[in-house]
Order: C-alpha cells, then structure tokens, then sequence
C-alpha cells in the first residue's frame, strides 16, 4: 500500500513540476522519467494491470468532455490519407521484422512481432500464440513506446514552434469537486465495460463515449476533467517507466546494435508516413504527426491534448489503427512469417 501511495504522489509531483517548468507535455514526460527512477532505486515494482486501465479512462473521459462532433465532418478527406498510411506502415514494419531477423540472432516468428506497429498490450498477447519469445517482444515494444512518448512533444515543439501550456495554466482553480465525482462514477463505468466486453483500446472507446454523453447532460466546463486526465497522465507515465527494468534492458542487450538501429529506423518509418499524410490532409504537421505515428493511442491522445491540439481526431485515427491491425493480424503473419524463413 505503501509503495503504491509513494508511486502516485512522487509521478504526479514529477509530472506537475516539468509542466511547471514548461517542458512538452509534461505530466507525461515526468511520470515516465519518475517511472524508471522508481524501478531502478526500488527494483521490482509493479502496479497492477487494472490501475493502467483506470488511469487510462480519465484520459479518454477529457477527450470525450472536450468532443468536437466536427470531426466526423473531416472523415471523408481522412480515409484515403489514413488507409494509405497503414498500409504504408504495416509493409515498414514488415520490412524493420525482416531486418531484424536477417541481422539477429532472433527467431524469424519474435523478430517479426518486435515490429509489428499495433496496440503493445494486444502484439505482446498474442505473441505467445505463435512461439515467439514474449520476454523480448514486451522488451522491445516497451523500449518503443517510451522512447517515442519521451521525444515526441519536444521534437514537436522544436518543429512547430508552439508555445506549451505551463503547469500554472492548469485551471486548479476552476475544480470542481461536483464535477470530479460525476467522472469518477462515469469512469468507474466505462472501466466495468472494458472489462466486461474486451475490445482492443476498449478503456479508450467507452471512455470517451461516456464523457461526451456527460458533456452533454452533466458537465459544464472542461476544467475539471483537464485537471484529472493531467494527473493520469502522470499515473501512465509512470507505469510505462515502470516497464523499463532491469530484465527489459538485458533482453534489448541481447538483441544487439541492430535493436538500437530498429529502433531509429522504426522512428523515422513514423516520420515518413506523417510527411505522407500531412501532404494529403490541412490539419497540420504536428496533428498529422499524433493521429499516424505507430505509438500508444492514449499516450498521443493525451500529448494532443496537453498541447491544446484536437485530440479527438488523434484519438480516432489511433484507435482505427489500432482496431484495424488487431483484425488482420491474423492474416499479416500467415503471410510474411514463410517470406521471413525463405529469406534467412
């Protein structure tokens, strides 16, 4: 219990203070870093599943406040840009699998779900179905998304040019205790949900259906919810740190320089189908950048939305590609896996 409490009091001070101190979306950033100092001086630590999930829910509960129905406007322009970059991204991590296998001692089966570019929670699940070493593929993955989360909102802000909301703009002030507990009983319910009906980035889903259905009867400004969904973002930066121990350090050793290199290469894939989509659509580089990098749904949901940009658009385009590659897995590696082996 201890341990726990000691968790969610130092991620959110270590969140609020970088935020504070003007730093990219930095509840996120702070809890991560915090995440990974906790593991290393304390070794060992874990928080349950189920907390990840809930942390998760305020974040879709903010988006769903914050619901701009205009975005179903918008679909039409988005489906060719966005189908084309799956695609795009699905042969990348196809080829970065290929790579990885010719030039590692790993099995063509692991090296290939390394750098499969869906949901990590669902890739690493699976893995395990079909023979591949799931140590390495949660080493990986996890290695993937933090490293994305941790450069994305500087680079962005380098690139852009954006001013970043600081920590004092967080509108305390305008908390509303009401308020606060109406999310936390909607919360409660969209988390009930997710675990009754499993859906690949279902706490994400219900969440926001639920906060635009609160939006619509029971709240009246998003202050509250920013607020809440600013702390959870520390909460899940801090879990994702949590995943970077010792064991996961020794599992990328093993993958060599040309993990390291994957890694990069995996980057600049994302790079490349942003420029692809950015060129096709008017929403700007930067919402183009969050709606098709292949990282956690919610982590670049909520750096849209700490960098006052339209999540709710980030949020669906990253959900579809979640959803979509979920159901055609099946599929992708029953068609590259025998391409793999003949090419060893």
């Amino acid at each position: 219990m201890m341990g726990q409490a000691l968790f969610l009091i130092t991620t959110a001070a270590a969140g609020f203070l970088l935020s504070f101190a003007g730093v990219p979306a930095g509840w996120l950033v702070g809890g991560i870093l915090c995440g990974v100092l906790l593991q290393f001086l304390l070794r060992d630590r874990r928080i349950k599943s189920d907390w990840f999930t809930f942390f998760k829910v305020f974040i879709g509960l903010n988006i769903g406040v914050m619901f701009d129905v205009g975005v179903f406007s918008q679909s039409g322009e988005l489906l060719l840009p966005f189908v084309l970059v799956l695609v795009l991204t699905l042969l990348g991590g196809s080829a970065l699998g290929w790579l990885m296998y010719r030039f590692s001692k790993l099995d063509p089966v692991t090296a290939f779900f390394c750098c499969i570019p869906g949901g990590a929670s669902e890739v690493i699940s699976v893995s395990k179905e079909y023979g591949a070493d799931q140590r390495i593929v949660a080493a990986f993955h996890s290695a993937r998304i933090i490293s994305i989360v941790l450069i994305t909102p500087i680079c962005l802000a380098l690139v852009s040019g954006m001013e970043i909301e600081r920590g004092a703009g967080m509108p305390f002030r305008q908390f509303a205790g009401s308020e606060a507990l109406i999310l936390l009983v909607f919360g409660m319910a969209a988390f009930g949900l997710n675990r009754s009906f499993k859906i690949p980035a279902g706490s994400l889903i219900y969440s926001i259906a639920i906060g635009f259905i609160a939006q619509q009867l029971l709240i009246d400004s998003t202050a509250t919810s920013r607020v809440m969904a600013a702390f959870a973002q520390a909460w899940i930066g801090g879990v994702i740190g949590l995943q970077f121990d010792r064991d996961t350090m020794r599992q990328i050793r093993r993958m060599g320089r040309i993990g390291s290199l994957v890694l990069v290469l995996y980057y600049l894939m994302g790079l490349g189908v942003t420029v692809v989509f950015d060129g096709m659509t008017s929403g700007g580089f930067v919402t183009s950048y969050l709606s098709v990098i292949p990282a956690g749904a919610v982590e670049m949901a909520a750096i849209a939305s700490s960098l006052g940009l339209e999540a709710t658009t980030v949020a669906a385009l990253q959900i579809s590609r979640l959803l979509l590659i979920f159901f055609i897995m099946p599929k992708l590696i029953q068609s590259f896996l025998p391409l793999l082996r003949s090419r060893r």
